[in-house]
C-alpha cells in the first residue's frame, strides 16, 4: 500500500464502530469512574495506548513475514487470496460462525484479562489494553491482513499503530459518554462492518492483480535477493 499510515488510520476510524460494539462493554467496565476527571481520562488513554502498542507489535511481526513474501515474489498470490478469503467470510456468515467455534483464544485471554481489568492503576490499565489487543476481532484481523501486505516491518508496525489511533476517538467517546454512545452506535457498526470488509477485500484483490493503477493496483515486483546478486558478481 502506497500510504500505509493514511490507509491504517482510515481503516481504524471507519471501522471504529465495530470496535465500539465489541470492546465497548470492556471500556465501560474499566475502573476509576469515581476518580477526578483528569485521572479518569488518563486511565482510559493509557488503556488505549496499551491496545495500540499490541497492534504495533503484531504489525511488526507480520511485517517481517510479509518482507519474506515480497522477497519470494508471493505478494500477488497472498493479496488475492486474502481478498477472496475476506469476501467468503463476509458473504457466507456460516463460515465465520464455524471459525469462531474452532478458534477461540479469547477464553484463555479473557481469564487473564480479568486479573487486571479492575485495577485502577496505570500499569493495570496498560496491561489490560495490551491484552485486549490480542482478543479475537474481525476488524483487527482485517487490519493485520493489510499490515502483512505492506511488506516492510516498520511500515507494517506503523500501519497497525495508525489503525489503533484511528479507533481512538470512538473508544474515548464510549469511555466519556458511556452507554448512550454504545447503544446508539451498535446498529451502525453491524451495517458498516461488512461494507468495510468487502471494500478492503476488493482492494486486496486489485492490488494482487498488479494492474498498474496508481494507489489502487500498483505494479508489484519482487525485491531482488542480495545473495543472488553477490553470486553473480563472483
Amino acid at each position: 500500500m502506497n500510504s500505509p499510515l493514511l490507509t491504517g488510520l482510515a481503516l481504524g476510524f471507519f471501522g471504529s464502530l465495530h470496535c465500539v460494539g465489541m470492546c465497548g462493554p470492556i471500556v465501560l467496565a474499566l475502573p476509576g469512574k469515581t476518580a477526578l476527571f483528569s485521572r479518569f481520562a488518563s486511565l482510559r488513554l493509557v488503556y488505549n495506548l496499551g491496545r495500540i502498542f499490541t497492534y504495533s507489535w503484531l504489525g511488526l511481526v507480520l511485517g517481517i513475514f510479509g518482507k519474506q513474501l515480497q522477497l519470494n515474489g508471493w505478494q500477488e498470490i497472498i493479496s488475492v487470496s486474502t481478498g477472496v478469503i475476506i469476501l467468503l467470510f463476509t458473504l457466507l456468515p456460516i463460515l465465520s460462525v464455524r471459525f469462531k467455534n474452532v478458534f477461540q483464544p479469547g477464553r484463555l485471554l479473557g481469564g487473564i484479562l480479568g486479573d487486571f481489568l479492575y485495577k485502577p492503576t496505570y500499569a493495570g490499565q496498560l496491561i489490560t489494553g495490551m491484552l485486549n489487543g490480542l482478543l479475537p476481532c474481525g476488524m483487527v484481523y482485517l487490519a493485520l491482513a493489510g499490515a502483512l501486505l505492506v511488506g516492510d516491518p516498520l511500515g507494517s508496525a506503523s500501519f497497525m499503530a495508525a489503525f489503533g489511533t484511528g479507533t481512538l476517538p470512538a473508544m474515548l467517546a464510549v469511555a466519556l459518554l458511556g452507554r448512550q454512545v454504545l447503544g446508539n452506535w451498535r446498529p451502525w457498526f453491524r451495517k458498516l462492518t461488512p461494507v468495510i470488509a468487502v471494500a478492503m477485500a476488493i482492494l486486496f484483490i486489485l492490488r494482487g492483480l498488479s494492474l498498474g493503477i496508481p494507489y489502487v493496483s500498483p505494479q508489484l515486483q519482487a525485491i531482488p535477493s542480495t545473495t543472488s546478486e553477490a553470486a553473480v558478481c563472483h
